[in-house]
């Protein structure tokens, strides 16, 4: 077995990297990832004390009646350009807004980034349903001892992109996509990524 050095946080950010690049070299994601299980094949639920009181913990496996997840989202742009741009990986980024003003704006599920004052590059990109995720992070640095608080202190803006409609599976693909793309052209993922 081979052992890669750095933090949890660096091999994360190594890992989303490995999968764009095979996305961007293999036009898919890897077969079960994201999510996925192949056709006729069911996941396994979770495992804790909660779902094993309820009946509700079951093993995946092979299921005649399970269908495929989502097609795979063909990367939707090419690393290199300035994570902050208004077209970052072919995006039509919404203008970048207070985090304050942003997330009364922001309607919907889709794609965001979120920079501060006090970091270079991006503090964070996620994705979901945007106004509650924006309304979250800012409240982690008021944690004491919260891993990613210190990244979200300063002057915080956010950008986002709605993407109604769109599976769960594919967000996420596009989520690691713009991770993997900070990573490229920075050296590293945003300040806050892989910390919660």
């Amino acid at each position: 077995m081979i052992q890669v050095p750095g933090t949890a946080a660096q091999r994360k950010a190594l890992e989303a990297t490995a999968i764009t690049v095979y996305r961007m070299d293999s036009g898919r994601s890897p077969t079960a990832s994201f999510g996925r299980m192949p056709a006729r094949y069911k996941i396994s639920s979770g495992s804790n004390a909660r779902l094993a009181a309820a009946g509700r913990r079951h093993r995946g496996g092979p299921d005649p009646a399970a269908p495929g997840g989502a097609a795979s989202a063909p990367v939707n742009g090419l690393p290199g350009a300035d994570p902050a741009s208004a077209d970052w990986m072919n995006w039509t980024w919404n203008p970048w807004a207070p985090i304050s003003q942003a997330r009364r704006s922001a309607a919907g599920t889709g794609l965001y980034r979120v920079r501060s004052s006090h970091h270079a590059g991006l503090v964070y990109v996620g994705q979901g349903t945007i106004a509650p995720r924006l309304r979250a992070h800012p409240a982690k640095a008021l944690r004491a001892g919260h891993r990613q608080g210190p990244s979200f202190t300063g002057d915080l803006e956010a950008s986002w992109i709605a993407l109604p409609g769109l599976a769960l599976a594919n967000l996420l693909e596009h989520e690691n996509d713009l991770i993997a793309a900070h990573v490229l052209t920075t050296g590293h993922a945003p300040a806050a990524q892989f910390l919660g």
